[in-house]
């Protein structure tokens, strides 16, 4: 300690700021990936399925602008106008390959023997009344448009741009299309102010993943850094504390952030959450240390005697419980969602880097900075109420234990109330533009969710079977009987709609051709007909081998997504050997869900055992080892009791706080049972020890638990609900273990231990010392 403090204190300041700008210089090289992809792994089978179909057909990241004039009226002059201006202008968007509307909707119909194909709305068509009128009833009669385009009372309509990035996609594409999008929607919304502009679709929602992190980046951390440093400063009323403890956090952050620059991690909007958990756990470090260093400057005026009193009371369990709260994040590498793994992977090197810098950097800088000495209002406060705790649990172990234990399986037997669900769409608040629009256009016309289902036929060319098309158009009619289901898009309507136009647009004929020559011909001369941008290559891939279709669903939660998965894969089965390809988001996001949170379970199975190894070894007590794992193991499962009573889903944010809680809360556990096994193997009676271990150590767990809990209560106000969540019930985990910690723990430990007395003493290192 010594060395530490006196002879190479600038040797050792020096050397770690060149560790911690060496490392800090890694940040730069961070990345933001919003694109959704990032929540998948490459292997992950409905990631997979889906970019399969989307190399076999056009890509369908889509932007939707649903259009809906004052009047709720789509067929007047002044609205066409602004969609006819709205379709020229799209193409024009960055990376556009298609633009649907109803404008240009490619209507087909019959003039005596010959086949004519044109736009719904032509440029150059004056829009007179009568025209309109027809139109509107012409797409009415449309099934590729009602549901989809045009709203079946033609009160609201919408156009679609896909969107087709360059296989190496780059974080700033999305946010260059939504740009142009806003740009070109002011221009037009300058013209026409009767009409009200939503936006939904694939890459809004990435681009929703960039602004929802930088609004949380702005207000969280900023907000959760100045709540902690207001709270330190009333627990020390010391700016050297404060300083001393902002060195540390902010340096611990950097240091966290450079090192995943260096190894290649992109942030994403979970993990760019590992910041405020960083700082939010690193400063329980420094409050043990100067809590300590603090009582001890009290009684003796002498700064290194207080210094070395701070290092022997904490080193050894600043090491635990920094090592054990890095297993915990580190059970995040059993998530099935890359963005969680990289957030445990993060906060365990910032909560390993705290840990070192509260040991040597911490210690250094009190050193050279005025004393702590004035004791905080609210630590007197805490003192008081400890006092009297520790009396009534000295006096009643045994209620006080009954009662706790009673609690415990009371909340744990709520936990299976909780369901497995997820609903994506709602991973965002309405504060964010993008739900908002996006609520808005399932209220009005359509949903964001979808299922692409690619159909074989076996050969090239196979989509002419007419054997073929009837399974697929059995399937389209089961689609569409689905509740879930609000529309269905194939190419079979166009071929109906040109049978009965071929056929003197007889309705009769509105159904599939008979023969494979005649579904080919149509489909050729169609083809020959339509303008450049607008050929079937979405709905049918190149070599003509298989079809596409794609059943749009209103929003609904991952079980029932599944479970209509469920459903279309028995139909498929009892059709015989066709294979049939489906992907989707929807259908990514219903999966990662479940999966990440039976490999979690393996996750916090492993860390838990890491963790209780660990303390066996620090205690070298059996007793206290068993006694340890039900502070440890029962927030968590007490937490998700609460949550089952209260809210009763749980998605793919909430699957990773068990492991992530678990290395928090043990942090209070290993502070207050290292403490007490110090006093009783010096020779005190556990009566008297556990009293003087809450005492002790009591403020400052105290003082921690509620910045903890309120530094992730904090994320808690997130306008990402992955993020909201995962922050708030872990909040009620860590409030949970600080009620067990101080009361329910110091009871079992007199009930259990009350006539045993240490045989032995510890080595000198760690022998208590007087106050």
């Amino acid at each position: 300690m010594d060395s530490l403090t006196k002879k190479y204190r600038y040797h050792l300041l020096a050397l770690l700021a060149i560790i911690v700008i060496g490392l800090a210089a890694g940040i730069p090289k961070l990345s933001f990936n919003t694109d959704y992809h990032a929540f998948y792994d490459n292997e992950n089978p409905e990631l997979r399925a889906f970019d399969t179909i989307q190399d076999r057909f056009v890509k369908s990241d889509t932007v939707m602008i649903m259009l809906s004039p004052e009047n709720h009226r789509v067929f007047t002059e002044s609205t066409i106008s602004a969609i006819h201006k709205l379709t020229e202008l799209s193409w024009k968007i960055p990376y556009s390959t298609r633009v649907d509307s109803i404008t240009n909707f490619q209507f087909s119909e019959a003039e005596n023997d010959d086949l004519t194909v044109r736009d719904l709305v032509p440029t150059d068509q004056p829009l007179t009344q009568d025209f309109l009128t027809r139109s509107n009833q012409d797409a009415l009669r449309q099934e590729e448009l009602v549901g989809r385009l045009l709203s079946n009372d033609s009160a609201h309509t919408a156009l679609y741009i896909t969107i087709s990035f360059p296989d190496e996609r780059t974080p700033g594409q999305p946010k260059e299309v939504m740009e142009a999008v806003r740009e070109m929607i002011s221009s037009v919304e300058e013209e026409h102010p009767q009409l009200a502009f939503y936006v939904s679709g694939v890459v809004p929602m990435d681009y929703a993943f960039a602004e929802v992190s930088m609004r949380d980046g702005e207000t969280l951390i900023t907000g959760a850094l100045l709540l902690m440093l207001v709270i330190l400063y009333a627990l020390f009323r010391s700016l050297t504390a404060v300083f001393a403890t902002t060195s540390i956090i902010v340096a611990s952050v950097l240091m966290a952030l450079g090192a995943a620059g260096w190894i290649g991690i992109q942030l994403t909007p979970p993990s760019a959450s590992a910041p405020l958990m960083i700082l939010t756990i690193a400063i329980a470090d420094c409050i043990h240390f100067i809590s300590s260093y603090q009582h001890k400057l009290q009684n003796t005026r002498i700064k290194l005697k207080a210094l070395r009193y701070a290092f022997s009371h904490n080193w050894m369990p600043i090491t635990l419980t920094s090592i054990t709260s890095a297993i915990g994040f580190l059970g995040m590498n059993f998530s099935d969602s890359p963005p969680f793994r990289d957030l445990g992977n993060i906060t365990a090197l910032g909560i390993l880097f705290a840990g070192v810098l509260s040991l040597t950097v911490l210690p250094t800088l009190l050193w050279l900075l005025p004393p702590v000495t004035q004791q905080g209002i609210t630590l007197r406060g805490t003192d008081k109420l400890l006092g009297g705790l520790a009396h009534k649990i000295v006096h009643k172990p045994g209620l006080i234990a009954a009662a706790g234990l009673l609690i415990v399986a009371a909340l744990v037997a709520q936990v299976p109330k909780n369901r497995i669900d997820d609903t994506f769409l709602h991973y965002f608040d309405r504060e964010i533009q993008f739900r908002a629009d996006s609520d808005t256009i399932e209220q009005s016309l359509t949903g964001l969710y979808f299922i692409d289902y690619a159909i074989d036929s076996g050969t090239e060319n196979g989509v002419y079977d007419p054997a073929y098309l009837r399974n697929v158009e059995e399937f389209v009619t089961w689609l569409n009987e689905q509740p879930e289901v609000t529309h269905v898009s194939s190419l079979l309507s166009t071929i109906k709609r040109l049978n009965k136009n071929l056929h003197g647009d007889d309705p009769h004929y509105a159904r599939l051709p008979e023969t494979e020559q005649e579904i080919a011909q149509y489909i050729f001369l169609y083809e020959m007909s339509l303008p450049y941008g607008l050929d079937l290559k979405n709905q049918m891939s190149l070599d003509k081998s298989s079809l596409r279709v794609s059943a749009t669903l209103s929003t609904i939660p991952t079980q029932q997504v599944l479970a209509f998965e469920e459903r279309a894969k028995q139909w498929w089965s009892q059709r015989g050997d066709i294979e049939v390809l489906a992907g989707s988001p929807t259908l990514m996001f219903a999966h990662i869900s479940l999966r990440n949170i039976k490999s979690m379970l393996t996750g916090t199975a492993l860390a838990l055992i890491g963790i209780s190894i660990l303390m066996l070894l620090m205690m070298r007590s059996l007793k206290y080892g068993a006694i340890s794992l039900l502070p440890n193991l029962a927030p968590a499962l007490m937490a998700f009791g609460l949550w089952g009573i209260v809210v009763g889903e749980v998605g793919l944010a909430v699957s990773v706080v068990a492991a992530m809680s678990l290395g928090i809360v043990v942090d209070d556990t290993i502070h207050f049972l290292y403490r007490c096994l110090r006093y009783q193997r010096a020779g005190l009676g556990i009566e008297q020890a556990v009293p003087r271990t809450i005492r002790h150590v009591g403020r400052a767990i105290v003082s921690t638990s509620l910045i903890l809990a309120g530094g992730f209560g904090i994320l808690a106000l997130s306008h990402f609900k992955v993020n909201s969540e995962m922050g708030l019930l872990t909040a009620v985990c860590i409030l949970i273990a600080l009620v067990l910690d101080l009361i329910v723990l110091p009871a079992l430990l007199i009930i259990t231990l009350r006539r045993r007395r240490a045989a032995s003493a510890l080595p000198v290192d760690v022998q208590p010392q007087s106050a």
